[in-house]
């Protein structure tokens, strides 16, 4: 190897291109190397790009926020329980009226 090639692969840190025989084991390992990185890149954005896309499923809700109210129970033990907007409560209505009982 000429000093100038070796000063060209030793300023830039190994990372600058070198003339060589296209058809030198060499040359085929780095194009392979190349293609192998270009891959893994593209498989990384790949997975971001899905794990982002999951994440904004997990953020929709399913359900729209239900408004606080008389509800039917459902623990199927009374006619309707009382939703407070975000948690069902211990006020339920039978037919003989309103009264108390957890859920």
């Amino acid at each position: 190897m000429g000093f100038l090639r070796k000063a060209f692969i030793v300023g830039t840190g190994g990372l600058g291109r070198v003339a060589v025989n296209p058809n030198s084991k060499k040359a085929r390992i780095m194009r392979a190397s190349e293609r192998q990185f270009a891959l893994e890149v593209e498989l990384a954005n790949r997975e971001a790009a899905y794990q982002q896309r999951v994440l904004g499923l997990l953020r929709t809700p399913t359900q729209p926020a239900r408004a606080a109210g008389w509800y039917a129970d459902p623990s199927g033990r009374h006619m309707k329980r009382w939703w407070d907007g975000a948690r069902w409560t211990e006020r339920v209505i039978d037919a003989d009226g309103e009264r108390r009982d957890p859920m």
